[in-house]
């Protein structure tokens, strides 16, 4: 007998995704970024632009928790840019600033640039900015 489960996956919407002509999509085409697979059993976590957002403040007042369980960091706006040498480091981490670090946004990122994160957190998000570090709105699950 086989030990492979099996399951449908659903996209932001709800939509079940479907494998058509044109890639990884659902029933009209419209391409995924990616999909994750799990162990079987193991509940499926995916997304392509997240279920909640938060404005993560430049410099030292940016420095958050955003999530304090298990979930996706999926993208960054940036909405304000900072210096070239402060960067906003976003760890995998409930409670502080280390571990695993899942992105890191220069400072000098332009305005209205879109960083493509899509790591998984395993302990919770937390948002470690710097002085003059920039200012984005984080999209997560």
């Amino acid at each position: 007998m086989a030990k492979n489960g099996m399951f449908t996956a659903y996209d932001d919407g709800g939509y079940p995704i479907a494998s058509s002509l044109t890639g990884k999509g659902n029933t009209t085409g419209t391409p995924y970024g990616a999909l994750c697979v799990t162990d079987p059993g193991t509940p499926l976590l995916m997304t392509t632009g997240g279920s909640a957002t938060v404005a993560v403040l430049a410099g030292t007042a940016g420095s958050a928790v955003i999530k304090a369980s298990a979930g996706r960091v999926c993208r960054a706006l940036v909405t304000s840019a900072g210096t070239s040498t402060d960067n906003l480091t976003i760890y995998d981490n409930a409670s502080a600033a280390s571990g695993t670090i899942l992105a890191i946004i220069p400072g000098g990122t332009a305005v209205g640039t879109v960083v493509d994160i899509n790591m998984p957190a395993a302990n919770g998000i937390y948002a470690s900015n710097v002085a003059s570090g920039p200012a984005v709105t984080l999209s997560y699950v």
